[in-house]
């Protein structure tokens, strides 16, 4: 067998003499792994500014909501791992009759459990250098927010995202009613969403009492009943008048009497029976018809949350059959 020599190939040279060059200046140009980040890169909103006595909770400097009687904040519960709520609340300007109505919504989220109830977890003060208490904090259940800015937020709901917010908020209030409570502010501001589930759940009982305790006039004026503006004993049939309304608000994305520009204007319309106008927005005439029950003026005539829950209009629906993207 003769020798023979290979043949010499120029441009399959010049081609591996390219790629070595191409591969020495990778080389050249390796960059190290970034560093990890150190508490110092960390923004202010992330670092935790105040923890609880017994150090399960850290509080973060984000700010969740905001009212008049409280500030929630963003915090860990590091015995379970999870983020909750820290509801903060400085006593120090407040009233006697104010600081009772805090430690009265403490102690009832402290006993109701359901799933459609705000969770509570645990409550603390703070208190100054004379053993006085400055700040009532506690920590609850969070959310993505409010159903209110959750609505204004995500404008593309149908009618059967609105029967199922609603049939949770009604079997909220049938537990409620069901442990004889009234909680007198019902509106979309104090229901809130998890926003990755869409489960809802009723919170911000501060104006909630047992409901042989119901005769002061309280709540937010849109929201309010006929017979909160007297002084004639109430039932819990004003929460079925909120909820109506909440439900009008949730069908128009129109605060309920938003044609008027003062209190008073409201109070007229609502002792005088009127009902707001957005109502006439509503072109499904059963989700009409509910609304114009739960916003009777006589509250024998309002329908209850087990009688809502047992009609057909709130019936669950089968996700099986909700329409779906397919590769």
């Amino acid at each position: 067998m003769k020798y023979k020599p290979k043949k010499y190939n120029s441009k399959s040279n010049k081609i591996k003499k390219k790629s070595s060059r191409i591969k020495s200046s990778s080389k050249k140009s390796y960059m190290p792994p970034p560093r990890k980040s150190s508490e110092s890169d960390l923004q202010e909103s992330e670092k935790f500014v105040e923890q609880s006595p017994s150090g399960r909770y850290l509080r973060f400097n984000e700010i969740l909501g905001e009212g008049s009687s409280k500030v929630v904040y963003k915090a860990i519960d590091t015995a379970m791992m999870r983020e909750v709520a820290w509801n903060s609340i400085d006593v120090r300007r407040k009233s006697k009759e104010e600081n009772k109505r805090i430690v009265q919504e403490i102690e009832l989220l402290n006993s109701m459990n359901h799933p459609n109830i705000m969770k509570f977890y645990g409550s603390w003060t703070n208190k100054d250098v004379n053993n006085k208490t400055v700040k009532i904090n506690f920590a609850t259940e969070i959310s993505t927010g409010s159903l209110k800015s959750f609505l204004y937020r995500y404008k593309f709901f149908k009618l059967e995202h609105v029967k199922n917010w609603c049939r949770q908020i009604l079997e909220g209030l049938k537990y409620l009613h069901e442990q004889g409570i009234i909680h007198r502010d019902l509106k979309c501001e104090n229901i809130f969403i998890h926003g990755d589930t869409s489960e809802i759940f009723i919170g911000d009982f501060g104006l909630s009492l047992r409901s042989e305790q119901g005769k002061s006039s309280v709540g937010t004026p849109e929201y309010m009943a006929p017979e909160l503006f007297g002084d004639a004993p109430y039932n819990d049939k004003i929460d079925m008048y909120a909820f109506g309304m909440c439900m009008l608000e949730m069908m128009t994305l129109e605060p309920p009497y938003n044609e008027c520009s003062t209190i008073p204007q409201i109070y007229k319309k609502v002792i005088n029976g009127i009902l707001p106008e957005s109502l006439n927005k509503i072109r499904d005439p059963d989700s009409r018809e509910i609304i114009s029950l739960l916003l009777s003026f006589d509250p024998s005539k309002r329908p209850s949350a087990v009688d809502l829950l047992q009609s057909n209009f709130f019936k669950k629906i089968n996700e099986s059959k909700l329409p779906d993207e397919k590769i």
